[in-house]
């Protein structure tokens, strides 16, 4: 009787172990399945190379994406470290979190794009609105019909020109040449106030400063009896003097970067 007992706990002790080690054995199975089965998915950087993510279609990836930014992803997505550790939703949050700045950093870009575009189209209808198409001559203190006395005549502003020092300045003073300050002295249309500023391009025009290729800058101060609509009269000094001559034919174009004093 005892023996059969020995026999039976026997039996009985070898099914458990028996067991235990199907039981280990479908485990460790479970184990290597799941890791083969990660190791072939396609994995991608994600952040700072510190999380792979496997990578899914785009519409549903995006999707759970979202789903982390609202705080809705309770999922549990089974994704590997670099160091081969299996880890859990940190990954996908941080796909979020680059997801959103990448989102950030796109809209800044398109609203400085925009901005941008918009100020320079603004700035384009402003120029075409104070643009003109003009007609340019030059004229000199001793001009037929002009006021002067040795030498020195005078523009519609009351400011001094002469053949010798040159033009007066708001100080008072003389400065060499043909220019008040840094600009070209010219007469205008009454249309276009005292003191506004011209910017002159294909004038045709050469000398004193003035390049073929490039635009100058003129002031208005003066007025006159044939100066009207888009004609402008250029000072040049002394009629004779050649200071600036017309080297070629052109239309002139006008813009009035400034409007008056």
């Amino acid at each position: 009787m005892k023996s059969r007992r020995i026999l039976l706990f026997a039996l009985f002790t070898c099914v458990f172990a028996l067991y235990g080690c199907v039981s280990s054995v479908s485990e460790s199975a479970s184990q290597r399945s799941l890791t083969v089965n990660i190791d072939k998915m396609t994995l991608k950087n994600v952040s700072d190379n510190s999380m792979l993510l496997p990578i899914r279609k785009d519409s549903v990836q995006k999707e759970d994406i979202m789903r982390v930014i609202n705080g809705t992803y309770n999922d549990q997505p089974r994704v590997r470290n670099l160091g081969g550790q299996l880890s859990t939703k940190i990954a996908m949050e941080q796909v979020a979190k680059d997801y959103k700045k990448q989102v950030r950093e796109k809209q800044k870009k398109l609203e400085e794009e925009k901005k941008k575009a918009e100020a320079l189209k603004k700035q384009k209808e402003e120029e075409e609105a104070s643009t003109f198409v003009g007609k340019l001559t030059t004229y000199g203190v001793d001009c037929y019909g002009c006021s002067f006395s040795n030498g020195r005549g005078s523009t519609a502003t009351g400011i001094a020109l002469d053949m010798y020092q040159g033009v007066q300045q708001a100080d008072g003073s003389f400065q060499p040449g043909i220019k008040y300050g840094n600009y070209y002295v010219v007469a205008a249309d009454p249309g276009i106030p005292m003191y506004s500023i011209l910017k002159i391009s294909n004038h045709g025009l050469s000398g004193s400063g003035i390049s073929l290729d490039e635009p100058f800058y003129a002031i208005v101060l003066d007025r006159g009896g044939a100066i009207y609509g888009g004609h402008l009269d250029l000072y040049i000094g002394s009629e004779s003097s050649g200071a600036v001559q017309h080297v070629l034919q052109t239309t002139p174009k006008v813009q009035i970067v400034r409007s008056g004093a």
